[in-house]
């Protein structure tokens, strides 16, 4: 009975947006095709002031990627976790 009152209290609250106080809030911003060289100066000459807001109040940092660097394998490898041998997705199409 606890069991099922801690899972209904823990529903509700992530139905009404709200998250249990342990769990940190993580926001992960990927930009395809972008990188620091390229986004520091122009942050630095005012052009993009949202992005260097988000940087100002957050934290960035350099990455490694698979290679090659095709955009699906790594975005699926970002949202499962998993590697490319494991979630199997390597392009935009699939050959038979």
């Amino acid at each position: 009975m606890k069991r099922a009152i801690l899972l209904l209290l823990l529903s509700a609250s992530v139905a009404l947006g709200q998250r249990p106080a342990s769990k940190p809030r993580v926001i992960v911003c990927g930009w395809d095709g972008a990188d620091w060289s390229l986004l520091d100066p122009l942050m630095a000459a005012g052009k993009l002031p949202n992005v260097g807001a988000l940087v100002a109040s957050g934290r960035t940092y350099d990455l490694a990627s698979f290679q090659p660097m095709a955009s699906p394998m790594i975005w699926t490898t970002i949202a499962t976790g998993r590697t490319p041998v494991d979630h199997g997705v390597a392009d935009f199409q699939e050959t038979d």
